[in-house]
């Protein structure tokens, strides 16, 4: 069954890496665009041993979470 986007947030919290389509729900994109981030370089990502799945680095998440809150405050975000 999927998590909710406030247990995902808490796993962020808890330091607990996340799949690609979780990543999506977290961040509130497409998992087109979550893979895209993954691809980009602006989340690390690594492979369980013998798995084929991705997973966030949940500290690129929580940077990717506070750049989203501060343009939406209207903040400035720099690089």
């Amino acid at each position: 069954m999927p998590r909710s986007r406030d247990e995902l947030l808490r796993a962020v919290e808890a330091a607990e890496w996340l799949r690609v389509g979780d990543v999506a729900i977290v961040l509130q994109v497409s998992r087109t665009t979550a893979h895209r981030l993954f691809e980009a370089g602006a989340i690390a990502w690594k492979r369980k041993p013998g798995g084929k799945q991705r997973q966030a680095d949940p500290a690129d998440v929580r940077r990717l979470l506070s750049e989203a809150e501060q343009v939406q405050r209207g903040g400035m975000v720099t690089g």
